[in-house]
């Protein structure tokens, strides 16, 4: 089940992730595996793993996570923490903070972040579009080679689209 608010959806309910979608992060809830935030629904609740999400998106994007992995692997030569392009038409691509198997990997929607801030060596203060923010458990610099490497992807997209 998936639960918005006070509204509860089934699983299998398609559009999950989209345009809005600015993070997908494991949740501290017991009855559910993710949380989605949104920037206009806010916090969705679901018990697909985050993993399962992504897969899930890329799916409705008419193609396979692993197909996405590869093909930006084949362009980049990233190996590691690949960015993904979950519908490049509609210009959604997020990155992992983290390898995608770690259970605490915590996946964020470029086109949402506004800023980057450190708070402390280890610790990050993500600034969304939209005002809110988040603290994340990883360095400023991961997350700025991350953007650094999802913008490229989003290059390397736009390029191939616009031909």
């Amino acid at each position: 089940m998936i639960m918005d608010g006070n509204h509860y959806r089934s699983k299998e309910e398609r559009g999950l992730i989209g345009p809005n979608t600015m993070m997908i992060v494991a949740s501290p809830q017991e009855t559910y595996q993710t949380k989605i935030t949104d920037k206009v629904e806010g916090d969705i609740y679901v018990s697909a793993t985050p993993q399962e999400v992504i897969l899930s998106a890329c799916l409705e994007g008419f193609s396979d996570y692993e197909g996405r992995r590869l093909a930006t692997i084949n362009r980049t030569e990233y190996k590691k923490k690949v960015p993904i392009a979950i519908h490049p038409q509609q210009d959604i691509f997020a990155f992992p903070t983290q390898s995608s198997k770690q259970p605490n990997c915590v996946w964020l929607f470029a086109s949402h972040i506004k800023d980057i801030a450190e708070n402390g060596t280890k610790h990050v203060i993500i600034h969304f579009q939209n005002g809110t923010t988040t603290q994340l458990p990883v360095s400023k610099y991961v997350i700025k080679k991350q953007m650094e490497r999802t913008s490229y992807c989003r290059f390397l997209y736009q390029q191939l689209y616009d031909k």
